[in-house]
Formats: C-alpha cells, structure tokens, sequence
C-alpha cells in the first residue's frame, strides 16, 4: 500500500497509460529492461497500457479469448486490486487531491501530489491511525476511454504468454 514510484508533471485530466509513456520511468525501463525487471518481475497493468515485457497487460477481451486467457486477465486484475486501494486511500485521507485546484495554483499541484504520496508513506510506516475514506464513485482510468494506437512488443507477447502457461 506504499507508493515506491510517483510521477506528476502532468496536471489536469491525462490518460494514465499517456503519462506513463512520457514518465522517466518508461524511458529508464525501454533503455535498461534487464536492470530494472530482471527475471520474472513486472509491472501489472490494466489493458489500457501497452503490454512490455516489464509491464505485464492481460487480454484485451474482443469475444475470442480462450478460458486460460480469460482465467490469467482475471489473476492479474486481482492482483491489481491493491494499486487500486492505494490510491483510493491516498485520496481519502488527503481529500484535497479529489477537488479541482485554483488555477492560480497549478504549478503547486505536482507538489501536493510528491507531498501527500510522502504523508501517506509515513503513515503507513508510523501505523498512524488516520481514518481513510474509499470513494466508490471514482473512476478514474476508465479503458474504454483509450483506443491504444501503437502494437505490443512481440516478445512481451510470447513472456505474457510463457507466464499464463506456467500459471493457469
């Protein structure tokens, strides 16, 4: 439930998987893939982003998914749950992240966000007791808001694939 990687230089309303591709994180792991997802390590992504081979997506579902691809997108959509709480607990325990900001005050936005991402981390690591509030409105991310227009990498397709092999 702790944050390890932010990234905020976009303010405003911007698809995830568009942030991600102009991210430092994007750049480092395309550059140096081997270094920072040796073996079997991912990142678990929903199918909005592109599927890497360090950033594992499931099945885009288009009526033709087989069982064990049906199976192996809903493991990794469960195992994508705890992303889900984080933020949902980082935007209930500091709520001024979930109103629009002032104008006048957008360049302070990607400050707040490093700053409430830092307060939440010590929490979780003080125990504090702050009460969080989960929002069941938020939806945030929606896929079927974004049409990928580039192709998966080939090889992570035949990783993806090895993997839901090995477990499904």
């Amino acid at each position: 439930m702790k944050f390890t990687e932010e990234y905020c230089g976009w303010p405003g309303a911007v698809h995830d998987a568009r942030v991600l591709r102009n991210s430092p994180l994007f750049h480092d792991a395309e550059g140096r893939t081997d270094d920072l997802f040796p073996g079997q390590t991912y990142i678990i992504g929903d199918a909005a982003y592109l599927l890497k081979t360090w950033l594992l997506t499931g099945f885009k579902d288009n009526g033709h998914l087989t069982a064990q691809q049906i199976r192996f997108t809903h493991l990794l959509s469960s195992k994508r749950i705890t992303v889900e709480r984080s933020i949902g607990l980082l935007k209930g325990g500091f709520r001024k992240l979930k109103v629009s900001a002032d104008v006048d005050r957008t360049r302070f936005l990607s400050k707040l966000i490093t700053a409430a991402c830092t307060l939440h981390n010590f929490c979780i690591y003080s125990h504090d007791e702050i009460e969080y509030f989960l929002d069941p409105d938020d939806d945030d991310g929606d896929v079927n808001d974004f049409v990928n227009i580039f192709a998966n990498d080939n090889n992570a397709v035949r990783k993806r694939a090895q993997l839901m092999n090995l477990i499904c």
